[in-house]
């Protein structure tokens, strides 16, 4: 499971084709971080293996399964507490008050998605998860105005924790620096609409037939047909639940040294390498979700789907490099830290995208400035234009400043970011260069579509002048293979199948796969 990790990290060397069982650490050799980054990932993935293949997809014990939905108040006054007993008259009114708001109530308990553990600590209302709304889900309001039905699903991913979102992992016998940081299980229950743009999830129509051929089973007291009107519901949420990954469906291929190239170009230019002075890890990641441009322009200026299209960011340092905010109005913004030295710090003309943790949380990209100046003594930034964010001491959505690393004049999109364009073949025609010698492309294929946050990792060795990136032999000419991103990889789970009546949610269906754990003696 790839994360939204941002870690300042050398490179991620864990690959799961190759069946590492675990990783030996020698006497007298070099550390590396990549190593044990590497036995943790080994050891999470036999976990969760191990879990997915007995459990299934998703499932929980009936004893202790949560994120169950919660729809009446009766529900809310039969719910007990840890130690079994009612829960207190201010708990159950507070909980019947955000059922009010939020139309239902998420359960607490545990839950495996792709063997997964995912953990909700407490009852809450839908709109009080952190970050709601979320990029898929459709607004309470509007689901309100409507009868459904509906599927809700809950995605489960992983996030970066840095000392700055979290100060409780740092030693304070170090003075509080920052050693390792941490990956964190993310869940968020949402309203799924019937159709993304050119992908359609679910039929309404036809699960709303299917709705009520479960009702009249149920009228008719029929067992067998109860059971088959419940198994096509379930059917249902399930083939949904795999249409949820055909959301990103791109790739992206990378290289710095020509090694070879078709015949005729015989020419390699001593500059067709990596030509960085120091190794890097380069991240490139999209900002804007769509399909890639489409190359038309209006007198050298990008035209056509320019402003809907794709568009990505990149950096050297992994995007690991954040300035916390202590303020923001407008466009000034005052940081707490001006970075460790000067290849890490900020500088005039740098691109920064400002983030929270709500943004993080929705999968949203924040807007991207450039840096106009910069005023050493009092830790402030003024950027080249307004945002439509605001912070003070007081937050506590952990904003920051995160600096990437193209140039001034890269920003060639309405949102600053840079156009994805496709293409395929070797010349250098259909390669996008980054600097040094780093050159990326988004192979062209039918059915491409880019999600914000998707993200690939070059590692750059000075030592070789090229980069750390796979190749085959095509024609007899060693080129970089094209590769899914490395992450954010997002794994669903279907909740339940509601319906609307009168404003308020009806669970038709109950999604989960509960099971009984039974002690063999």
């Amino acid at each position: 499971m790839q994360g939204e990790f941002r870690a300042d990290v050398s490179r991620d060397t864990f690959d799961a084709s190759k069946q590492f069982s675990r990783v030996f650490l020698q006497q007298g050799r070099v550390q590396l971080d990549a190593d044990w980054n590497e036995q943790g990932d080994i050891f999470s993935r036999y976990l969760r293996s191990l879990a997915a293949d007995l459990i299934g997809p998703h499932g929980g014990n009936a004893a202790v399964a949560g994120f169950n939905l919660i729809t009446t108040e009766a529900e809310i006054d039969n719910l007990k507490g840890e130690s079994g007993n009612n829960l207190p008259a201010d708990t159950v009114k507070s909980l019947k008050e955000a059922l009010r708001a939020s139309g239902f109530l998420i359960g607490a308990g545990r839950y495996y998605v792709d063997g997964t553990l995912c953990v909700n600590e407490s009852n809450e209302g839908f709109i009080q998860q952190a970050g709601y709304p979320f990029e898929l889900n459709l607004p309470l309001d509007q689901i309100r105005e409507t009868t459904g039905p509906y599927m809700i699903f809950l995605d489960v991913w992983e996030r970066h924790i840095s000392s700055f979102d979290d100060v409780d992992i740092t030693e304070v016998a170090l003075g509080g620096a920052e050693t390792a940081s941490r990956a964190q299980v993310v869940t968020s229950v949402f309203v799924l609409p019937p159709k993304l743009g050119d992908v359609t999830f679910y039929d309404q129509v036809q699960l709303s037939t299917d709705i009520t051929t479960l009702k009249n089973a149920i009228t008719a007291n029929n067992d067998t047909d109860i059971r088959n009107a419940r198994q096509t519901l379930l059917a249902s949420a399930e083939a949904t639940r795999k249409r949820l990954s055909i959301i990103s469906r791109a790739s992206m291929r990378a290289r710095a040294r020509v090694s070879g190239m078709p015949e005729g170009d015989c020419n390699i230019q001593p500059e067709a390498q990596y030509r960085g002075p120091e190794n890097q890890l380069y991240r490139i990641e999209i900002h804007r979700s769509g399909v890639a441009w489409d190359g038309v322009t209006d007198r050298d200026t990008p035209a056509g789907n320019a402003n809907s299209a794709a568009t990505f960011k990149w950096s050297r340092e992994n995007g690991s490099l954040a300035f916390p905010i202590l303020s923001l109005n407008s466009d000034l913004v005052r940081i707490s830290s001006p970075g460790r030295d000067a290849t890490r710090s900020l500088n005039v003309d740098d691109w920064v995208e400002v983030v929270d943790d709500n943004l993080t949380l929705k999968g949203e990209s924040g807007p991207l400035r450039r840096i106009k100046s910069i005023n050493p003594d009092d830790l402030t930034v003024t950027l080249n234009a307004p945002v439509d964010l605001s912070y003070d001491e007081n937050s506590t959505v952990h904003p920051q400043l995160r600096r990437w690393d193209q140039r001034k004049s890269d920003g060639s999109s309405a949102d600053n970011a840079l156009l994805v364009t496709e293409a395929t073949g070797e010349d250098p025609i259909d390669w996008i260069t980054l600097e040094d010698g780093v050159q990326i492309q988004f192979p062209k294929a039918t059915g491409n579509s880019y999600r914000a946050g998707d993200y690939w990792l070059v590692p750059a060795r000075v030592a070789t002048g090229d980069v750390l990136w796979p190749r085959k032999i095509e024609s007899k000419v060693s080129v970089a293979k094209a590769l899914p991103p490395h992450g954010i990889e997002h794994h669903y789970a279907p909740l339940a199948i509601v319906s609307i009546d009168n404003q308020n949610f009806i669970l038709e269906q109950d999604c989960r796969r509960v099971f009984d754990y039974v002690a063999v003696i």
